[in-house]
């Protein structure tokens, strides 16, 4: 796809923290009926997970091709 930028391994800024992408994680059934689409962010100590709609915002705006 011409058009599409890989992710995984990309660097986001999130409330002045800076993440990595480290993986995507699909629910099938999630709690809220929404979130099936998640990211887990990795920075130096940890790793966290973001529900797409939550992250999209800042991919928008952080992520070019």
């Amino acid at each position: 796809m011409r058009d599409a930028v890989d992710l995984i391994g990309k660097k986001v800024l999130i409330k002045e923290k800076t993440y990595i992408i480290d993986d995507v994680y699909f629910l099938p059934t999630p709690a809220q009926p929404q979130n099936h689409i998640w990211f887990g962010l990795k920075d130096e100590n940890s790793i966290v997970n973001y529900p797409y709609e939550s992250l999209l915002p800042y991919l928008q705006e952080q992520i070019k091709l």
